[in-house]
């Protein structure tokens, strides 16, 4: 199994595929144009998540040597993630990755990674989704998107967690400082340049180069491919391409990130 913490992955390995739909028929479609366009890392969102059986789903990204992420944004005690984690990370075919709101506080975290890192697994700490704007932030939480998620990021390395969702916006910031930048981020909410999606429910959103270019380690893509229902692998193959330029541009002597 692929431990994301130590792994080396190509643009295209970089990309996490969003398997957003509840119908599983459809959902290994995708899984196969996934492979085609080299990508080895799918995504299950919530719709199969809550419509499936865990095990159902671990067994159709085997049957297509794809790696998966569990997105299940678990928010619990520690009593109750103790209970239903061990379920998740001893699937036959074990995700390389559970999502995690870091509002769980720290025992919470500190538990789960406990828990999957004897697999190899890494938690996701989900701090502040990016469907969720700055005037929203700053009605309910009293901050800035960037000053929350900053927050949640040191509850996450408190906890000893290995990896973090972010929006393309954060992340530069997350890589700058030392006890941050050993997170395994996962970017989300990122487009290509003059890519619209019809009713978008995005709102923290960037630009492909720009997330790799900030430090992205994984990039989400969901419905700039699946839009039309079917994966274009043309779209994912050009994804892997903004990612490499992203990660040229880094390299640069004069690499400076806003």
């Amino acid at each position: 199994m692929l431990n994301l913490a130590t792994a080396n992955l190509s643009p295209e390995q970089s990309i996490a595929l969003a398997l957003d739909t509840t119908d599983l028929h459809q959902a290994e479609l995708w899984i196969r144009s996934a492979k085609a366009a080299g990508l080895i890392i799918v995504k299950n969102g919530i719709e199969l998540d809550y419509g499936h059986n865990p095990k159902d789903l671990s067994e159709l990204a085997a049957d297509y040597g794809m790696e998966w992420i569990a997105d299940l944004k678990t928010l619990g005690i520690a009593k109750t993630v103790g209970i239903a984690l061990p379920e998740i990370v001893n699937l036959p075919h074990q995700p390389v990755g559970i999502t995690m709101s870091t509002q769980s506080g720290v025992e919470s975290l500190k538990l789960a990674q406990a828990i999957a890192g004897e697999r190899g697994i890494t938690i996701f700490g989900v701090a502040l989704l990016s469907s969720i704007d700055q005037d929203e932030t700053l009605k309910y939480n009293k901050a800035l998107p960037r000053t929350v998620m900053w927050r949640e990021t040191q509850r996450a390395v408190d906890a000893g967690v290995w990896g973090l969702v972010s929006s393309g916006e954060e992340i530069a910031r997350v890589k700058r400082f030392k006890k941050t930048r050993g997170l395994t981020t996962l970017v989300v909410g990122t487009r290509s340049e003059g890519v619209v999606i019809e009713g978008d429910d995005q709102r923290r959103v960037t630009s492909i180069f720009e997330a790799a270019n900030a430090g992205a380690d994984l990039i989400e893509i969901g419905r700039q491919a699946t839009a039309k229902g079917s994966v274009a692998e043309t779209a994912l193959r050009q994804v892997g391409r903004e990612i490499a330029k992203g990660r040229i541009a880094m390299k640069q002597p004069n690499h400076r990130v806003s």
